[in-house]
């Protein structure tokens, strides 16, 4: 991978991190939108709905590029993906059902051992790291996966197969399980392992007809699940080829690079920073149309000011809660 396409894809995942916090913090319920700027929150939405998809769809293309031995493989995704997880899961525990507890109601409850593997194992105290388990759940059929990807008909056959029982059971079920992201996962192993070089090329003509196919699916799914799904499932490569400016940009400073702990981090902060938004500029027509681009502009910045503390003081935390990438 050049240089280039590194440096692109390194900005690539802080917009789609962004878009991650966009999704959780701007919505109906935090922000009450109303009338046409409720539609238009509809719309930004399902924008920053590629976010998700993306991210598996570029997990698999940097995985499946090269082959790794299955048993260390586990132990790189234990340090970059399982000990992570498991530390911003008890952060969230700590500070959503412990220091909260404490501060509102002087008193603690009493949780049993089930209960305590809901909210760190299964991420119940930290809804947004379904993703990561899920993640984790891929590398661990990793072999399966490879060895389907071995045969470019049975791989392709995967993909179609995979989309069709989606469209028998429905395009709504299952949406943070493995099953449902199969499609997109193949998808992007299939390119890392078989087409790197071919999707990497872009051009002007593909940077043009992935902006017009985009709003396009933006503005049609909003009114069809079965729509939106395909949206899904294309987005990753429209985003790749909307933002190949990305490649011109300069080389990424360390917390652009951090989006594992913004991902991690950011169920924290979304809450505060949106009550307060709403409290300093209200809900008047401007104030809720550039709640978009402003709340998570400000999660993101508030977040990398934790992180620059975390990195300065604790280098050791630091290095672990990212896993290594940056």
């Amino acid at each position: 991978m050049s240089r280039e396409v590194s440096k692109k894809l390194s900005y690539l995942y802080f917009l789609m991190t962004a878009m991650v916090i966009g999704l959780h913090s701007v919505s109906v319920n935090s922000l009450g939108f109303f009338g046409i700027s409720k539609d238009f929150n509809s719309y930004v939405r399902v924008f920053y709905d590629a976010a998700t998809g993306s991210f598996f769809f570029f997990s698999a293309f940097l995985l499946f590029r090269k082959e790794h031995k299955y048993t260390e493989l586990l132990k790189r995704k234990i340090y970059s993906l399982l000990i992570p997880y498991l530390i911003f899961n008890i952060i969230a525990f700590l500070y959503k059902d412990v220091l909260r507890e404490l501060v509102l109601y002087h008193s603690l409850s009493q949780y049993d051992v089930k209960e305590l593997f809901y909210k760190i194992l299964l991420s119940t105290a930290n809804p947004p790291l379904w993703f990561m388990r899920v993640l984790i759940e891929f590398v661990i059929i990793y072999p399966i996966i490879r060895m389907i990807l071995n045969n470019e008909i049975l791989a392709g056959g995967g993909i179609i197969l995979t989309v069709i029982l989606h469209l028998l059971i429905g395009v709504n079920v299952g949406y943070s399980t493995v099953q449902y992201w199969m499609p997109l996962y193949l998808m992007g192993a299939t390119f890392g392992k078989n087409y790197e070089n071919q999707f990497c090329i872009s051009k002007k003509i593909k940077t043009l007809i992935s902006v017009i196919v985009f709003f396009i699916l933006i503005f049609l799914a909003k009114e069809s699940d079965v729509i939106f799904y395909f949206y899904r499932l294309v987005s990753p490569i429209l985003m790749w080829y909307i933002f190949d400016f990305f490649k011109k940009f300069p080389s990424p400073r360390w917390w652009i690079k951090c989006t594992v702990f913004y991902y991690g981090m950011h169920i924290l902060v979304i809450s505060p920073v949106a009550k307060t938004y709403k409290l300093f500029l209200g809900q008047n027509i401007i104030a809720l149309f550039l709640a978009h681009i402003i709340v998570p502009a400000i999660c993101i910045t508030l977040l990398a000011v934790i992180a620059m503390i975390v990195r300065k003081f604790i280098p050791e935390i630091w290095k672990i809660m990212i896993g290594g990438r940056s």
